[in-house]
């Protein structure tokens, strides 16, 4: 069963006037470099002070990698997000997404576990898949799988999606709630969407998007299932939702998902904001923001 809404106000001034910005600085150009350059953001950004002010922050360490829990100081909720940040498997934390679990947190209530999981190309899949799943099951411990919500951005909500399909697979109980923000579902690109959505897109480039996937997936063929969820199996997971806008090239395979659920009859809340860009809703100011967070609230509060 697919639960669909489109919103029905047009783009915002604001979320207009940056991605004019975006196309007057070429931004989707920048990242050519990256990868050939060695100008990988491999650490996280420096956590906001106001962060550590108005939530309660714990570091540990997982593998060797630092993860950060993220509660209010007057929890409300006992439902845990377990959160995979975006960054195209080759980039870190950054400031948005700070700003985005936040807003998250102090909306929901809940905790929120923020990892800094193993990123390419010093890392592959395997490594990521293992440290994504060791980190849940000693969550497990103490925290029941129906109090637990994954959720991702871009290649966090591929990672998001692939870990529960794995976990499904092997029998393992599953968080009955599946979050997805402008997911990276198929990192072959090979959707014939993306060619006719590119120029709309202010922020990514096919291209270097193929050159990390290619790092992440290391030998392993693009249309994998563990590095493109979009081929797995989406029986028994649980509800999924995605949040996509139509200047995302990633809007292609979020379309897909949902042809696949009315195909297949799983369940998939599916929310689409029209001319709004790649993980839009970490600009937690713009109107579509505020009003993307209030729909993942409610999702959490079923």
């Amino acid at each position: 069963m697919v639960n669909t809404y489109i919103h029905p106000e047009p783009a915002s001034w604001s979320s207009q006037f940056l991605q004019t910005v975006m196309r007057l600085i070429q931004w989707k150009k920048q990242p050519l470099t990256f990868l050939t350059g060695k100008r990988l953001m491999q650490q996280p950004a420096k956590m906001p002070r106001y962060l550590s002010q108005n939530y309660n922050i714990n570091t540990t360490t997982h593998n060797g990698r630092e993860v950060y829990t993220i509660t209010p100081q007057k929890p409300v909720s006992k439902k845990v997000i377990l959160y995979w940040h975006g960054g195209a498997y080759v980039h870190n934390i950054t400031l948005f997404h700070w700003n985005l679990v936040a807003a998250l947190v102090k909306q929901t209530g809940a905790t929120l576990i923020l990892p800094d999981y193993p990123l390419a190309p010093a890392a592959t899949w395997q490594d990521v898949y293992h440290f994504a799943q060791t980190l849940y099951q000693q969550l497990l411990i103490q925290t029941p799988a129906n109090q637990i919500v994954f959720m991702g951005d871009s290649a966090g909500g591929g990672l998001a999606l692939g870990l529960t399909q794995k976990l499904h697979s092997e029998q393992l109980p599953i968080p009955p709630q599946t979050i997805l923000l402008a997911p990276w579902l198929d990192i072959s690109m090979t959707n014939p969407l993306i060619n006719q959505i590119e120029p709309h897109d202010a922020m990514l480039h096919k291209q270097t998007l193929l050159m990390a996937a290619n790092a992440y997936a290391n030998q392993l063929p693009l249309q994998d299932y563990k590095v493109s969820p979009l081929y797995g199996s989406f029986d028994g997971l649980g509800t999924l939702s995605v949040f996509t806008g139509t200047h995302d090239l990633l809007l292609a395979d979020a379309r897909k998902l949902k042809q696949m659920a009315e195909q297949q009859t799983f369940a998939l809340n599916y929310f689409e904001y029209p001319k709004m860009f790649h993980v839009w809703m970490a600009i937690t100011q713009l109107p579509e923001s505020k009003h993307a967070i209030q729909q993942i609230a409610r999702l959490i509060e079923k």
